[in-house]
C-alpha cells in the first residue's frame, strides 16, 4: 500500500469513527473540534459551531480558516505544533 493510500484510509476510518462519535460529541456541554493532520476540520460540535457562529461545518474547511480566519496556518499553531514535536502541546 503506498503512503498517499495509507493516508486516505487512516482518514476514512478517523471520518467513519466521528460520525459515530457525533451524537456523544454534539451532547457535550464545552466545543470539541476534531482536526486531521492536515488541518481540515473533521468534526465539531453543536458548542463549538455556536462560538464560531455557524450553522454547519463547511465542507473541506481547514481549522486555520474556521478558527482564525486565516488562509495558511498560523504562526503558533498547537496542531502543527504537535504534528512537528509529536508531544501534546
Amino acid at each position: 500500500m503506498s503512503i498517499l493510500q495509507n493516508n486516505i484510509t487512516k482518514n476514512n476510518i478517523l471520518i467513519d469513527h466521528v460520525k459515530d462519535w457525533g451524537d456523544l460529541l454534539n451532547s457535550l456541554p464545552y466545543p470539541v473540534s476534531i482536526v486531521d493532520p492536515e488541518s481540515n476540520s473533521v468534526m465539531i460540535n453543536k458548542e463549538m459551531a455556536n462560538i464560531l457562529d455557524i450553522s454547519d461545518k463547511p465542507e473541506n474547511a481547514k481549522c486555520y480558516h474556521l478558527f482564525h480566519g486565516s488562509k495558511c496556518p498560523v504562526e503558533e499553531c498547537p496542531l502543527q505544533k504537535t504534528i512537528q514535536s509529536g508531544k501534546k502541546e
